[in-house]
């Protein structure tokens, strides 16, 4: 789950809407969760250069907020 969330927010724009957008149809539903991850991934990478998308899996991994709603 994890690879496929971190392949659907590196698939377009990083704008929070797109990537939340993105998100939810990856893993079926608008979960409460995914809007403020979104916004935490988009601050997380503004303004570098693409991140690779180990490092979305670094990130998604190290996030408490999502690790919060995985343990749910």
């Amino acid at each position: 789950m994890i690879s496929a969330l971190a392949r659907s927010f590196l698939a377009g724009e990083p704008a929070v809407k797109d990537v939340h957008s993105r998100a939810a149809r990856t893993l079926g539903r608008p979960w409460r969760w995914l809007g403020p991850l979104a916004t935490r991934y988009v601050e997380a990478f503004a303004g570098r250069t693409r991140p690779r998308h180990r490092d979305v899996v670094r990130f998604l991994l190290e996030d408490k907020g999502f690790a919060r709603a995985r343990a749910k």
